[in-house]
């Protein structure tokens, strides 16, 4: 996929640019065929704007599917829902629970700032803590993309049981820097670092520290 993941979940037009990836993407008969089911119920729970399991199977299947050119898709998809259904959210969850170390990895992927914080937070949590040291680290940085400071104890608490030294060293400076309210952001510019100061609105570090009120003053 050439576009990136942010750009289709922030976008509520995105209904058929599923199905522009399935018609484009080289694979074999049996996963395209799995991609067109998840297409066909996505867009018919896109139209509906609501969700129910039996609809829902096909994007499930394809987002735990064990192929990448299905599993991306389907996450995809599956992430999209979630960030308004219930359901679509038990199925992440249903990942997140899988005893296969890859489909927990994509549990939380795709977790943005438009999902509720509690289901977040929770679930970035029971990731921190997997038995997984690749998990367990993904997390952590998904910790600081969604600023969820509260997890910077948690953090530390599994960094004394990672071996992989660059892992290690990772998730001490990300429980930092959660401590000193830093946490990424991402816009046109790419990848930025954020002050979330208690009592201001956030601050975004663009090599240096802009405040929204700054910017507000000066266009005007």
């Amino acid at each position: 996929m050439d576009e990136p993941y942010f750009d289709v979940i922030l976008n509520r037009g995105s209904r058929n640019l599923y199905r522009y990836w399935t018609q484009r993407t080289r694979c074999s008969k049996d996963d395209r065929s799995s991609l067109e089911a998840a297409c066909d119920a996505f867009e018919v729970l896109f139209d509906l704007k609501t969700c129910d399991r039996k609809r829902l199977l096909p994007i499930r299947d394809a987002a735990a599917h064990p192929r990448k050119v299905v599993w991306e898709t389907g996450t995809l998809m599956l992430s999209q829902l979630a960030q308004e259904h219930s359901l679509a959210r038990e199925c992440l969850l249903q990942l997140a629970a899988s005893t296969d170390a890859k489909r927990r990895l994509r549990s939380f992927a795709y977790l943005t700032d438009d999902f509720p914080r509690t289901f977040c937070r929770e679930l970035v949590h029971s990731r921190v803590n997997d038995l997984s040291e690749q998990v367990a680290h993904a997390a952590s940085w998904k910790a600081i993309e969604l600023n969820l400071s509260e997890l910077s104890t948690p953090i530390r608490t599994r960094r004394k049981s990672v071996k992989h030294n660059t892992r290690l060293l990772e998730m001490s400076m990300l429980a930092d820097l959660l401590d000193q309210r830093y946490h990424e952001y991402y816009n046109d510019n790419g990848y930025n670092l954020v002050l979330a100061f208690p009592n201001f609105s956030r601050t975004k570090w663009f090599g240096q520290v802009v405040s929204k009120r700054a910017i507000s003053q000066n266009s005007g």
